[in-house]
This record gives C-alpha cells, structure tokens and sequence, in this order.
C-alpha cells in the first residue's frame, strides 16, 4: 500500500514538473523573443504572406480586397512565381492574416517582432507534439521530456525556433506529421485518415520537399497493411488510395500559390526544393570557398557533426545502433514498422543530399528537420537498462552545459560549434550567415555616437536590421553604399574579405562580438571618412 502511493505521487509529481517544463519554456520565449536580430529571409516571407493572402482575398471576396487594399501594389502570385517560389505558404498566410485581422502596428519593429512571436508559439505547439510522439512510442514520460529537452537545449536549434521564418516551421511540421503517422500505423480508423491526410497536405504545402515522407508512408504502410496484417489487397489498396486523394486535396487547399496552374507549379516547387537556380555568395567550408552546385559530399554529414553537442551525437549514435539491432531481432513487431518509415526517411534525405541536392546553404539550416528523427533514435539509447543510468547522468550534465552555453552567449547561440569543428573557425566555416548581430552592431554604434553613417561589407545587408530599430533610432543612422562616404563598416565575413583584410586596409575596429572567443561581427571605423 506504501509502495503504491509513493508510485501515485511520484506520477503526480511527474505530470506537474513536465507542466512546468513545458510553461517555463513558454515564459522564458514569451520574454526574450526580441533580443534576436534579423534574418535575411524574414523580409521575403513576410511579403510571401502578403502576396497569398491578397490573392486568397482576391478569389473570394474581390471588392472586399480591394477596397483595403486601396493603391497600394501586391504583385500577383503569378508574377511572383516568374522569380520565386513559394514556401511555407500556409505558415506565412496564417500569419499575415492574423496580423492584419487583430493588430494594427505603427512601427517595422512591431510587425517583425510579432512574426517572432508568432514562430516560437507555433514551434511551441511542435514540442509538445514532440513529447506526444515519444511517449506515444516509448510510454515513457521521463524519456520523452528527455527528447525534448534535447531539442530545445540544442544552441543551433533554440534561437531559431523564434526568428527562422521557413526551416524550423516545417522542422515543426514534420513532428506532426510524425505524431499523426504514428497514431495511424496504431489504429487505421477512418478518423486518424483524415488527420494524416490533413497534416501531410500541410507538410507538403510548407516544403514540396515534404513529399517524400508521405510517399515513403504509403510504401511502408502498404507492407504493413498486406505483408504483416494479412488485410486483403482491395482493402488495403482503397485506404491507400482515400488517403491519396485526400493528401492532394488538402495540398491544394492549403497552397493558394496551385490554384493557378496546379501541374506546373507543383513541378517547378519539387524541382526547385532539389536544386536552387540562383546568384549565391560563394561559402566558405573548411577553410575553402565553394560554389554553392560544388559543395563537397560531405558537408552536410561534417555541419551536423560539428555543431550539434557532443555528448547527442553520442545519444544519436548509440540509438541509432540500438534500433538496427532491434529491426533485426524483432523484425515481426508492429511497433517496427513506423521506425522503419522515420529510418528510411532519413536516410533517404541523407543520401539525396550528398549524391543529388544542390540546395544547401549556410550550414544545414535547411535539413534541420532531420533533427525530431536523429533526437528519436537517440531516446533508443536510454532502453539499454544496464546503461540508462549512467546515460541519464549524461544526459543532464550535457543539458545543463548546453543550457549555460545558450545563456552565456544569448542572443548568438547560432555560432555554436563543439571541439570536433577544430580551431580558427572564423576562418573555417559560415558564422553569422544570417547577419543576426547586425543589431547589436548597430545599437552598439548608436550607443557611442549621435548620428551614424554605416556601410555593410561581405554580403552584411544593413537595411534589413533597420526594421528592428525604433523610429528615433532609424533617424540617426545613414546606411550608404559607398565606403567613401561612411565613417563606419559593419561585416559579418560573409565573403572573401576577412576581418585581417579590413585592418590592412586601414580601418580601425572599434568593436567585436564574440561567441567562444570566435569574432562573427566586426565594426570598424573609416579612418580616411571625411564630413561635408
């Protein structure tokens, strides 16, 4: 009886820390969202949302649309679709329409902080369905709060969770992707076929590339449906199809960029998510800059190995070994066959990009939804009885760790990298590609002077942070486009030009910004800057 209610209340303590858990994060995102900088991309996704909704506007309530609308040109989502495609569609639409619906903002910084706000509570809604689909497979809450823990104490993973407008959304949207997967290969009810079918069209019209999961489910469904239920071919051929149909059906509601020409844009999307046709900076890799339609095999495999904590790799590692020796030991388990679907997928995405993609950039930002997969195999290590002690000890030391990390260097967990990255990694690897401290810069100069003059160098785009300034900060500083005329240079090394190249040329640095003693930004002051 004793044994008994220590069990009930040590469940009940449980349940209340994994609230707290989950409301602390919440708090603490709530609190800190508008430390970060500003993204490049943040600009374009914004104006994605715009350019949808004016068209799903358009569509349906016309006169409506224009009357709010007024003189102000959207470009059509044809004409946008001649440049670019769209991505991440119901994402970006979902948010320009509650920001137009319920705010009205007077200032830049307000809108692009909301979007802040916006991501980090809709990758919020992803932890949790993170820790659904880990107890949902290991009925475990302790390891499932372990998975996400992982995730949100990775330093490359949690700034982006807030500011990353398109990678980690669908980072998200594949963990409920996943989540509803897994309740459907546990029961096929006609309920749970909707859902599947609704999240994987919302998957699809996030990333084109998100096909491929829904594809590999159906494969692997079909051989658990016939192969190891024995269920009849016609039956298990009919479902498939119902949840095929269904699947385009929501792909197409839920990108309003198809209702134009369907066939057409749904080629140029899956050919784009292979490879980019565009203008790109050379990157720096190892030491060496590399067109981006060069980049060496391995360079997604030495990006995830270099900048994800040591000690989850290990996790990662060791789980991964864990499942293969389960896969072959209990081959004929039901419970088998989603793991075999997350397994092929990643690898699947692993061997796509070494042998085919030439579409990754700045680090592996664009295959951050690999990690829920990577994180997933890594709670197999902990099933290793005789080593989960040890491994929990591990593991909390590695979170605490990482978590001082995130503090101490808050807000540039960007930079992180572990010791197998090597040393000079200003000189070895992409830093700030995002330009993120360009805001610290900025303020740092407005702190010191009344008015500034400021040119960006090596790919530094300066207006872009502006927004994320106040009207009375924007005032006081000049962004020019010429070195001549400005007396001081913001550079995050995005290019050839290296800090050493600036100092030989003259100009004096006035201030760093550092992440484990690595420079990633340098302002420097022009000493030959004449005012008229």
């Amino acid at each position: 009886m004793i044994f008994e209610n220590n069990h009930l209340k040590f469940k009940d303590n449980l349940n209340y820390f994994i609230i707290f858990f989950f409301i602390f994060f919440l708090i603490v995102g709530l609190f800190i969202y508008d430390d970060f900088g500003m993204p490049y991309d943040a600009l374009e996704y914004r104006q994605q949302g715009l350019i949808i909704l004016n068209h799903i506007g358009n569509f349906f309530f016309k006169e409506i649309t224009k009357s709010i609308i007024g003189s102000k040109n959207i470009v059509s989502v044809h004409d946008y679709q001649k440049g670019f495609i769209f991505s991440g569609v119901p994402f970006h639409s979902s948010h320009a329409l509650i920001e137009k619906i319920f705010f009205d903002f007077q200032s830049k910084k307000e809108v692009y902080y909301f979007k802040y706000v916006f991501t980090f509570l809709f990758n919020f809604i992803g932890c949790i369905f993170f820790y659904l689909l880990l107890k949902e497979k290991f009925n475990d809450k302790i390891l499932s709060l372990i998975g996400v823990a992982i995730l949100i104490s990775s330093p490359r993973i949690f700034p982006e969770l807030f500011y990353n407008p398109n990678d980690i959304p669908f980072m998200t949207s594949t963990i409920i992707f996943f989540y509803f997967a897994k309740r459907y290969f546990t029961k096929s009810s006609n309920r749970n076929l909707i859902l599947i079918s609704l999240v994987s069209g919302f998957l699809v019209s996030m990333r084109f590339g998100g096909l491929v999961y829904p594809m590999i489910f159906v494969f692997i469904y079909f051989l658990y449906d016939y192969f190891f239920l024995k269920k009849p071919f016609v039956l298990v051929t009919k479902r498939l199809l119902i949840f095929i149909l269904l699947f385009l059906t929501f792909s197409y509601l839920f990108n309003p960029s198809l209702w134009n020409n369907f066939l057409n844009t749904f080629y140029l999307s899956i050919n784009t998510s292979i490879s980019y046709d565009l203008i790109f900076p050379k990157i720096l890799y190892l030491g060496k800059f590399y067109d981006i339609k060069n980049l060496p095999w391995h360079y997604l495999l030495v990006w995830i190995g270099s900048s994800t904590p040591i000690l989850y790799l290990f996790f990662i590692c060791i789980g991964i070994l864990t499942f293969l020796f389960t896969f072959k030991k209990e081959f004929n388990s039901n419970e088998i066959f989603f793991d075999s679907f997350l397994f092929f997928s990643l690898i699947f995405f692993l061997l796509a990009v070494i042998f085919i993609s030439k579409s990754i950039i700045n680090g592996w930002r664009h295959m951050y939804f690999l990690y829920p997969s990577l994180i997933y195999f890594s709670i197999y290590s902990f099933s290793i009885i005789k080593l989960r002690n040890f491994f929990l000890v591990l593991f909390i030391l590695s979170f605490f760790y990482n978590c001082h990390w995130i503090i101490k260097n808050h807000p540039h967990q960007m930079v992180f990298f572990n010791s197998l990255a090597g040393k000079d990694l200003q000189n070895k690897f992409e830093l700030d590609y995002w330009g993120l401290s360009i805001k610290n810069s900025m303020l740092q100069l407005l702190k010191n002077n009344k008015n500034v003059t400021v040119i960006g160098s090596s790919n530094t785009r300066l207006n872009f942070t502006k927004n994320l300034l106040t009207n009375e900060e924007k005032r006081r500083i000049t962004i020019v486009d010429n070195v001549d005329n400005a007396n001081y240079i913001i550079s995050v090394f995005n290019g050839s030009k290296r800090r050493k190249d600036f100092i030989q040329n003259g100009f004096k640095v006035i201030n760093d910004i550092k992440v484990d003693n690595i420079i990633i930004n340098s302002s420097f002051e022009n000493l030959n800057y004449k005012k008229f």
